[in-house]
């Protein structure tokens, strides 16, 4: 061991991802029941993945500090926003599709 440790400080604890995502499920056209599934699911997954992040962030440093740099400032920035954009899809994707399947439309 090389006595890298990691911080997890505001900005990277996935407040600011989820933030988003609530943000775009509260405007979104849906019950509020199928909107509170959105927002516990969602945060859920957001803070997993950003788990996931801080184990990887760690054991990169534990091997480079130029791979870590690179993949905290850049690649997992990148990936929990791509990542946010995809849960809110899923979800609006199934959300509408059980609106049209409740007023007797198939898609």
């Amino acid at each position: 061991m090389n006595g890298f440790a990691v911080q997890v400080e505001d900005g990277c604890n996935a407040i600011n991802v989820t933030i988003l995502l609530w943000a775009a499920i509260v405007t979104y056209p849906a019950s509020w029941l199928q909107k509170l599934k959105g927002l516990l699911t969602g945060a859920l997954i957001l803070h997993s993945v950003n788990l996931l992040r801080v184990i990887s962030l760690y054991y990169l440093g534990q091997y480079s500090r130029a791979w870590f740099d690179f993949a905290h400032m850049y690649l997992w920035e990148s990936l929990l926003v791509l990542d946010t954009l995809v849960i809110f899809w899923l979800w609006a994707t199934l959300v509408r599709k059980s609106s049209l399947q409740d007023h007797g439309v198939t898609a």
